[in-house]
């Protein structure tokens, strides 16, 4: 336990730390990040399959420093992307004999499912700065919720094959004590000068962390399907880097479509 909180407390003031700095080593913390995800994800399923590692890093890399750092021109980026899909065939199609289509699919499938839904921390961070916590209370706060309220009164099983410790009872614990944090922050942040409105951030929060057990159900179904225990051994204590941040992955860009709805209806 000792080493699970020294490494959680560390991870955070690295985390601290990129946030408030910003800018370029902000995107770059957040594409070594991915990057070790994807080969996280790629390494758990390579008993079967064979992801393209160069493909899914490349396309990672031209994401956050192409697409969005760079900010170029949307023709330029979809030349980019049919580039990248006409090479993925080729490939496909000199090495016919070595990958096949579920190779080249789960290249993909890593890159959109720990690289994209990643990178949408980067984007509410640039949307508002305050935003960027967000994903991570609503992720970390509900599964602590979740884990104290489904031990006290947990009688009905969630997922009993994918996560048979998890209840009914501490998932809609998790929900609301996931909406309690998210609140202490907003006041924090009106007390700060943030506006009075900030407070819908609260059932947008709620909605998150409602996606966030279904992220680490996600993640729980491909560890079991692989046959594996955790992804990796980078966190002491939590495993690697798509164990803390399956609840992530999915809290993100809820957050991120959620609140983009929301000021645009303003």
């Amino acid at each position: 336990m000792a080493v699970r909180i020294i490494s959680a407390v560390v991870g955070f003031f690295i985390l601290l730390a990129f946030v408030l700095i910003g800018g370029l080593p902000l995107d770059i913390a957040a594409a070594v990040l991915s990057l070790i995800g994807m080969y996280e994800l790629y390494k758990a399923v390579s008993k079967e399959l064979k992801p393209v590692h160069f493909i899914g890093f490349a396309a990672e890399i031209y994401y956050v420093f192409g697409f969005h750092y760079a900010e170029f021109e949307t023709d330029i980026n979809l030349l980019v992307l049919t580039a990248a899909v006409v090479t993925t065939l080729v490939l496909l199609v000199a090495m016919h004999d070595k990958i096949s289509i579920n190779d080249v699919s789960i290249t993909w499938f890593g890159f959109l499912y720990v690289g994209v839904l990643m990178y949408c921390l980067v984007l509410l961070y640039k949307a508002d700065k305050a935003l960027v916590w967000l994903p991570l209370l609503c992720a970390w706060g509900s599964d602590t919720f979740a884990y104290f309220v489904g031990v006290k009164f947990g009688k009905h099983k969630m997922a009993p094959v994918l996560s048979p410790k998890k209840s009914i009872e501490g998932a809609v614990g998790g929900v609301i004590g996931a909406g309690v944090l998210v609140a202490a922050y907003c006041a924090v942040l009106v007390a700060t000068g943030s506006e009075k409105g900030i407070f819908v951030l609260v059932p947008i929060g709620m909605i998150a962390a409602a996606f966030s057990q279904i992220g680490d159900h996600a993640a729980s179904a491909i560890k079991r399907q692989t046959g594996i225990k955790d992804y990796g051994k980078i966190m002491p204590g939590h495993g690697g880097v798509l164990d803390r941040f399956d609840s992530v992955l999915f809290t993100a860009p809820t957050i991120y479509v959620l609140f983009s709805v929301y000021t645009h209806m303003l």
